[in-house]
């Protein structure tokens, strides 16, 4: 799954369908929504929670997707699922449901940050002091300022859960365009509303 407000790219197993308007195309960017089939799950799958950047593809026609699709033929194959909400930064956040092995698997990948609690109102003072610093400094990098995170979240984050962690993350974000001068995609365009962490949490 993935944000709504993306022009879509549905995978059903290996058929990708474009579904995108004329001027989307004639404009030279659309970004992609990753619509997954349902899928059987076990009752040992786990939960996972990563904040994961895009991957921008220029040619032959410019488009961006969640790099958590690289990992979605192995989330597939423990009968898992996955789905994303974008935020700042060019970046989402991901719920993947799948095996604990393939979870640490994705904890790997170029740019992933797993945030390692499961359920979304679990304090992040169960992590350690180095893990809310790193999810600050990530927030940051983002493009977040610190002061409005201490005046949502609190100085170290230890006062907080995860879900208002990621409610935080999800305020906004910014639109993305193509920048025919410079030949890449660039996400500075206009501020956009942001898939809330409920409706993430409930989409798998």
């Amino acid at each position: 799954m993935g944000a709504e407000w993306n022009y879509p790219l549905k995978l059903e197993g290996k058929l990708c369908i474009y579904n995108v308007p004329l001027a989307v195309f004639a404009y030279g960017i659309f970004a992609v929504d990753c619509i997954l089939p349902d899928t059987r799950r076990s009752y040992e799958m786990s939960i996972g929670w990563f904040i994961v950047p895009y991957t921008h593809v220029i040619s032959p026609l410019p488009y961006r997707f969640c790099a958590m699709d690289d990992y979605t033929a192995d989330i597939h194959a423990d009968g898992g699922d996955w789905s994303e909400a974008e935020c700042l930064g060019d970046h989402a956040i991901v719920k993947v449901v799948a095996d604990s092995t393939t979870l640490d698997t994705i904890e790997n990948g170029v740019g992933f940050v797993r945030i390692p609690i499961e359920l979304l109102d679990d304090n992040l003072v169960a992590l350690s002091q180095a893990d809310r610093t790193a999810l600050r400094d990530k927030a940051i990098e983002l493009g977040y300022t610190q002061s409005e995170m201490t005046q949502v979240l609190g100085v170290n984050l230890s006062g907080v859960s995860l879900r208002e962690y990621f409610r935080f993350l999800l305020t906004r974000r910014l639109a993305p365009r193509w920048d025919a001068d410079a030949g890449e995609i660039k996400v500075d365009g206009e501020e956009l509303q942001c898939m809330t962490i409920e409706k993430l949490e409930a989409r798998i």
